[in-house]
């Protein structure tokens, strides 16, 4: 069950974007006070349809920080 303030889920769809949703996400993040890796391991919680299928099909060494989470979505 999701939070009142919870970030909704993210597919990746053409109208979605990616940069004012993990603005939210950093929010987030913060107000909860998680570390850089319970940001790592909660942030593909909420991915769908072609954002996951993006983050399954990457390399553990390629998405193994939060940074470079970040930067594989964004690019």
């Amino acid at each position: 069950m999701s939070t009142k303030h919870e970030p909704s889920v993210f597919t990746g769809a053409d109208n979605e974007d990616i940069d004012t949703w993990l603005q939210y996400f950093d929010i987030y993040a913060k107000f909860k006070k998680y570390s850089a890796d319970e940001e790592r391991d909660y942030l593909p919680l909420l991915l769908r349809d072609t954002a996951l299928d993006w983050f399954q099909a990457q390399a553990a060494g390629d998405v193994d920080t939060i940074l470079k989470l970040k930067a594989g979505l964004k690019a």
